[in-house]
């Protein structure tokens, strides 16, 4: 889920991969996300499971007289929260919102949400629906999912806001860098480095380790250089609209332990947030790198310390929150549906829960521990 949000930092599109996600993780649900900012162009109505019909509905009419609106306004920030907290169910059923919108698309009368933004002419919300029966079950597994997931929308709207306000000059100043939370650069297929924000000075002041903003970036150690430098010919040479995993290099410097991360900047956005005279000194697809500081330990050591778990147990665990059945996250890992279903079950009673939705919950919940 995490790396789906990311994407959408750079491509706003990938926010309906983001929405369509969440009920394959836990099925029986139906999302919607809203952005208002006045700042930047508006975000559709994101939606999954939904039928046609209601979306167009809802944002013809329905959307006035919501009458969870009140209580989005009420809700903390980055913070999920249930809505039955502020607007109880049988007051819900009692309004034209429910009959005639919410009943007719069957059990979607309670919701997990959490308002990610809201400042200075900015809200975004996440809503996930589902039946009121199960209520606090859904919200058991649901709030600790969305919460997981807050601190990562949050930036990636704020990457948004950016793309669409920056205004950047020959001196590579871009807002687009400057609004990511950890060192980062822009860099060609020969990782010549065209930008860098204020962290990635920061982090490497006085180390030297790249030189100048026109020139490479490279790393001290031969083979993480070596294997950088593929992966970034590889990732522009895949095409503007490129947007497949690749994954994460791991490096240790004397300030902590990182992980650089490497994706395209999805040509649409680019020649909105590259406007001017740049462009024409631009390659034709650059490079996204962000150097994010991270724990010693991965999510699947501490699944396998905290709960037992063998690699492979602990590695399908890990694979679960993104998305797909059980059969395709057998086959993103190379094994058999039986070998798959034998590791989950043995998952399943070494960590104590009883499905996969939960089984999800507690994997993000243990990725994002302190």
């Amino acid at each position: 889920m995490t790396e789906a949000v990311q994407a959408a930092a750079l491509q706003p599109a990938q926010w309906q991969e983001v929405a369509d996600r969440l009920p394959r993780c836990v099925p029986g649900t139906k999302v919607v996300m809203q952005v208002w900012d006045g700042l930047s162009p508006p975000l559709p109505l994101i939606s999954s499971g939904w039928s046609p019909a209601t979306i167009q509905a809802y944002s013809d009419y329905y959307c006035e007289i919501n009458p969870w609106r009140p209580a989005w306004l009420e809700m903390p920030p980055m913070r999920a929260c249930w809505a039955d907290d502020y607007l109880p169910n049988p007051q819900l059923r009692k309004t034209e919102y429910y009959a005639d919108m919410l009943r007719p698309e069957g059990e979607v009368d309670a919701a997990t949400g959490i308002k990610v933004v809201q400042e200075d002419g900015r809200l975004a919300m996440l809503a996930v629906h589902y039946d009121s029966g199960k209520g606090e079950e859904m919200h058991a597994v649901l709030g600790p999912l969305v919460q997981a997931l807050a601190t990562s929308m949050r930036q990636a709207l704020d990457v948004n806001r950016a793309i669409y306000r920056s205004t950047p000059s020959l001196g590579l100043d871009l807002d687009l860098l400057h609004a990511l939370l950890h060192p980062a650069f822009i860099v060609d297929r020969h990782c010549r480095v065209l930008a860098a924000n204020a962290k990635a000075e920061e982090l490497f002041s006085g180390r030297n380790p790249y030189v100048g903003v026109r020139d490479l970036l490279h790393f001290a150690d031969a083979r993480i250089d070596k294997a950088f430098a593929e992966k970034i010919r590889l990732l522009c040479s895949a095409g503007p609209g490129a947007l497949s995993s690749i994954e994460d290099l791991s490096l240790t410097l004397p300030r902590g332990a990182f992980s650089i991360a490497v994706m395209p900047v999805a040509q649409n956005l680019r020649s909105m947030a590259l406007s001017g005279v740049l462009p024409m000194f631009l390659p034709e697809v650059v490079a996204l790198v962000v150097l994010r500081p991270r724990s010693e330990t991965t999510p699947t050591d501490g699944l396998q310390t905290r709960y037992g778990l063998t690699k492979s147990e602990a590695r399908l665990a890990t694979a679960l929150p993104n998305g797909g059945t059980l059969l395709e996250v057998a086959g993103r890992l190379g094994i058999s549906y039986e070998t798959a279903r034998t590791q989950l079950r043995a998952v399943f009673t070494k960590t104590g829960v009883n499905r996969q939705s939960e089984l999800v919950a507690l994997v993000l919940k243990q990725a994002h521990a302190p």
